[in-house]
């Protein structure tokens, strides 16, 4: 998969790495609680253990994860420029040591 992670023309503002780097963590720490309250529903939901208020609203479900996904790279693209990585400035590379590995994703 070679897609591009850039989106400057979505971003809505212009960040210096320092504001990146700080508004990135923030965020970060925030997703970490939503992904966490979501994957608690998600096994709730497997288990057959939500209530029945909260089963019709199709929350902590496969779906409901890729709305979230979707939402998430909306809004890194208009406040960072990135889907993705948002914590670095340009294009993410990776190396590997392991000749048949390849990194050009």
């Amino acid at each position: 998969m070679n897609r591009s992670d850039i989106t400057t023309r979505a971003a809505v503002i212009t960040l210096n790495l320092l504001q990146r780097e700080a508004l990135a963590d923030l965020l970060q720490q925030e997703r970490k609680h939503a992904t966490r309250w979501w994957s608690l529903l998600n096994e709730m939901r497997f288990r057959g253990e939500l209530p029945d208020w909260i089963k019709n609203q199709n929350i902590g479900s496969h779906p409901s994860y890729e709305r979230m996904e979707e939402d998430r790279i909306a809004f890194n693209s208009a406040l960072f420029g990135k889907r993705i990585h948002i914590h670095h400035e340009g294009e993410v590379t990776y190396e590997s040591t392991d000749p048949n590995i390849h990194t050009d994703y």
